[in-house]
């Protein structure tokens, strides 16, 4: 430590902060902090930098490879779990993400009713170990290094949304994979998504989200509540006061952990139970849902309910899945009571034979067999044009 002194001082004198440096003297009028971080302490925050920036290319590079049609996956389905690291108490769960868990395995009970559902977690697909399967990659994607499927997985890309985080890391990821995306065509969730995977270079189209194939509900006397789900504040308190003296307030996007109940932790059932209840409420109970939560407008849209849906800053990429669906309605429209408070229910039918159709002839490529290749471009492209407004 002397040797360090004489060779680097930081001293005050006459109200300036002198520092010597080799024998060189520079007098500084301001304040400054000057920090000497011990040389081990300084290696090892490199390195941990180094491994937390290096470990997603490590990783796949020695994992992954350019996805192939795989026939002995048979019938098998991985569905999304979501796992959680932080406790329960400080971490609750989105049930948004179980809607789309819902959706996705109705679907393939709806099309491949001889199935093997296998549960895994959506950041980890690329740890996967269990038997060769199929994954319907609609979700959320996702701030971890592992949520690209690694060999064992055939992914089908419908219903897909990533994040600028999952787009710089794939953009990684593709320097040393630069045939993983070979003969895909990406189904993006939203326009956002579209517009990550044309930086990419990578084929893609607007497949809208499956959360929009829940069937439509049937008329019940019990449909008379309002359910405000996830609204803020502001926009409750300039509601009508018959709605807001008789509404029913939900918090859809974080759910309580319960961390007195050690089960509820990390448990599938359980949020795929309690995901149930909830649309089963909406379901039964809802005359009018206003929200601007994507999965819980996307679902009740498909079932048949009015919904007043609210875009803003926080959630108008991802609900480009709803152009030509549903009027959107912005901070100001609800503050200057530009809002129509009795809409009517929405028929997306013809929209939801789409989505469904596309997604079996999508999974039918990936099991090898012979599909309209045409048709299919225009499925596609009814889906990605739908407009009813």
């Amino acid at each position: 430590m002397k040797l360090i002194e004489k060779i680097f001082s930081v001293k005050n004198e006459n109200n300036h902060k002198v520092v010597r440096l080799s024998g060189l003297k520079l007098k500084f009028k301001r304040k400054i902090n000057i920090k000497i971080e011990p040389k081990e302490i300084k290696q090892q925050n490199i390195l941990t930098d180094s491994i937390k920036n290096n470990y997603f290319l490590h990783f796949t590079h020695n994992n992954f490879y350019q996805n192939n049609n795989q026939n002995d996956t048979f019938n098998n389905f991985i569905s999304f779990r979501y796992d959680y690291i932080d406790t329960p108490s400080q971490y609750g769960v989105n049930l948004g993400d179980y809607v789309q868990s819902i959706a996705t395995l109705n679907l393939i009970k709806k099309l491949y009713p001889d199935n093997n559902i296998i549960n895994f977690d959506r950041d980890n697909l690329g740890n996967y170990d269990n038997v060769p399967a199929y994954t319907i990659m609609q979700g959320w994607f996702s701030n971890s290094y592992t949520f690209l499927p690694n060999n064992r997985i055939t992914p089908v890309y419908v219903g897909t949304h990533i994040t600028p985080w999952a787009l710089n890391n794939i953009f990684k990821f593709l320097r040393y994979n630069p045939s993983y995306f070979k003969n895909e065509t990406i189904g993006c969730r939203d326009k956002q998504t579209q517009e990550y995977f044309t930086k990419l270079g990578i084929p893609n189209y607007l497949s809208r989200c499956l959360t929009l194939t829940f069937p439509k509900r049937e008329v019940l006397a019990t449909q008379n509540k309002i359910f405000l789900v996830n609204l803020p504040d502001e926009i409750f308190e300039k509601l009508p006061p018959d709605i807001k003296n008789n509404a029913e307030i939900i918090n859809q996007r974080i759910i309580d952990a319960n961390h007195e109940d050690i089960y509820y932790y990390n448990s599938y059932d359980k949020y795929i139970e309690q995901t149930n209840l909830l649309l089963n409420k909406y379901k039964t109970e809802a005359k009018l849902v206003i929200t601007p939560a994507l999965h819980c407008a996307s679902p009740c849209i498909a079932m048949g309910i009015p919904v007043i849906l609210l875009e803003n800053k926080d959630n108008q990429n991802r609900l480009t899945t709803l152009d030509g669906i549903i009027k959107k309605y912005s901070h100001d429209d609800f503050m200057n009571n530009a809002v129509d408070y009795e809409p009517e229910p929405i028929n997306i039918e013809d929209l939801k034979e789409a989505i469904i159709k596309n997604l079996e002839l999508s999974i039918n490529i990936k099991k090898g067999l012979e599909v309209d290749r045409n048709n299919l471009k225009e499925i596609r492209r009814y889906i990605q044009e739908y407009n009813i407004l």
